[in-house]
């Protein structure tokens, strides 16, 4: 029996990017008669309270209870068992009446809900008065120790729900190419009631030969969230095509999300179709390779927001990158070229939450029109380049996710662009780490060294910077320069930029994306 202690979880703060809250709980009573107690017991990502105290209050007779009824959401942990040394982690999702259970490394369970008034999932447990009715939500006690919890609720993101497919008819697709597309039904798990904007019909590819061809959406999409089956009825490779475009030749390019049921198993890999090639292969990443299984069906978590593009197969993370160059365009289902590719694609769920778009703007909305003494920042770390007379600082606004586009031929001359800068000081005692060409982090932020020797050029290039949620991109041009995770940073914070003596500062106009 769950017993005694109800605690509720709240989520604090702003939704991040991609509609993530982090949760964290207080008690609802106090010692004191009708007093709230406002001391929060569990924060993202650390410790603000002795663990004595944490396990008094959440042990084996204790429960978390979500306050709400919900729907269609995410949920995920991170704890720590009794004995305080094994970290766990838990994806739960429940939608169109399934569960959907994995640890982000193994391929996810998943469980009809149809019949079900209760459903346990590891420390988490569902509820529910009657069949149709939106579920409760309880995180069990039993000794654990949370570091996480966060969680994401559909009806709470914005935008709109949008059917992909009508059950029925290809209406809203064009098909581009030789392939043969139809609409069948053969949907994994068909007596599972999918709810208004479900399918139990799929949208079946296949060809007998001649060149690649792309059944492709009429409307365009920015940023979604996007959930799709797919099995491959044939050995032939194919894949799900995102913010693409047509070329006035018919021929499509753009972002593609790989199906690749050959020994390579490069499902869900991220590759620029008909421009740039391979962006995020899975060559050096095992799990993400053994996740996709030839021949079965297999689901698709395929995310957008801005320059930021992710999957995820059976729930295992598979592309994970940043990319500046097109913020909307087309889906697509592709049938590659040859005599050997049958495809079926099938519940096709998408949230379209609108777009985003560069926008010009003044370098001097950013980081100051004109660089100003008394910021000497002279508390650097040990081994750093010493100070001198002529460097100068100047401090701008504060962002969390971001991107900007300037051109740049590079200089001999110290010149830096921070971001994400913590407090007043650029760097304060500690060692630099170097991200990749040109980017670093410091103790209190980032920056790009904009005298680097490879963003040097004898004619003007265009450099890109983008920093979403914890992850941080240097291009030049269309090539990326660096890709790389600031795990543990905080995700918002100043620019500044440092120049010597009468250097100018950045390019203006430039282009902001946020």
């Amino acid at each position: 029996m769950i017993a005694a202690v109800a605690l509720a979880l709240v989520a604090h703060g702003e939704p991040t990017c991609d509609g993530w809250r982090e949760c964290r709980g207080a008690p609802e009573t106090t010692d004191a008669p009708g007093a709230t107690s406002t001391k929060e017991w569990i924060v993202h990502g650390e410790w603000t309270f002795d663990t004595a105290s944490w396990n008094s209050k959440l042990d084996a007779f204790s429960e978390l209870e979500l306050v709400a009824e919900v729907g269609e959401f995410e949920l995920e942990l991170v704890w720590l068992e009794p004995d305080g040394t094994t970290a766990k982690r838990q994806r739960l999702a429940v939608r169109d009446e399934r569960a959907e259970v994995g640890d982000g490394v193994r391929p996810e369970h998943r469980e009809p809900l149809r019949e079900k008034l209760e459903y346990l999932a590891g420390p988490v447990l569902l509820r529910r008065a009657q069949l149709g009715t939106p579920w409760r939500l309880w995180v069990l006690g039993g000794g654990r120790r949370y570091t996480e919890i966060r969680r994401r609720v559909r009806a709470e993101l914005p935008g709109e729900e949008v059917r992909l497919c009508d059950g029925h008819s290809l209406a809203g697709w064009k098909a581009l190419g030789d392939a043969k597309y139809v609409v069948e039904l053969g949907a994994p798990d068909a007596t599972t009631q999918l709810g208004e904007f479900g399918s139990l019909a799929g949208i079946v590819g296949e060809v007998g030969g001649g060149a690649q061809s792309f059944l492709v959406t009429e409307r365009e999409f920015g940023d979604f969230v996007l959930d799709v089956d797919v099995r491959n009825e044939r050995p032939g490779n194919s894949g799900i095509q995102v913010r693409s475009h047509v070329r006035e030749d018919g021929r499509l390019f753009g972002y593609q999300l790989e199906i690749d049921p050959s020994p390579r198993g490069w499902s869900g890999g991220l590759y620029d179709e008909g421009r740039r090639g391979w962006l995020d292969d899975l060559a050096d990443d095992e799990a993400a390779r053994g996740a996709f299984t030839p021949g079965e069906w297999n689901h698709y978590r395929i995310e957008c927001h801005g320059p930021w593009i992710r999957a995820w197969v059976n729930g295992v993370a598979t592309a994970d990158f940043l990319d500046p160059l097109d913020l909307s365009g087309v889906l697509g289902l592709q049938v590659h070229s040859g005599n050997d590719t049958r495809v079926r694609w099938a519940n096709f769920r998408l949230r379209d939450l609108g777009r985003r778009a560069w926008r010009t703007a003044d370098s001097g909305e950013l980081v100051g029109r004109a660089a100003t003494a008394g910021a000497d920042d002279t508390t650097r770390a040990a081994g750093n380049e010493a100070e001198n007379a002529s460097r100068r600082v100047t401090w701008g606004r504060a962002a969390d996710d971001f991107g900007l586009r300037f051109p740049w031929r590079g200089t001999e001359s110290r010149t830096r662009l921070y971001f994400r800068v913590q407090g007043d000081v650029l760097e304060t005692p500690g060692p630099l780490v170097r991200l990749g060409p040109a980017l670093w982090r410091t103790t209190s932020g980032c920056f790009v060294d904009l005298a680097a020797e490879e963003l040097r050029s004898e004619s003007e290039r265009t450099l890109s910077l983008l920093a979403f949620g914890d992850r941080v991109a240097l291009f030049v041009d269309d090539r990326s320069l660096v890709q790389a995770r600031l795990a543990g940073a905080a995700r918002e914070g100043r620019f500044a930029f440092e120049a010597e003596g009468s250097l100018p500062g950045l390019p203006t106009p430039m282009a902001v994306l946020e």
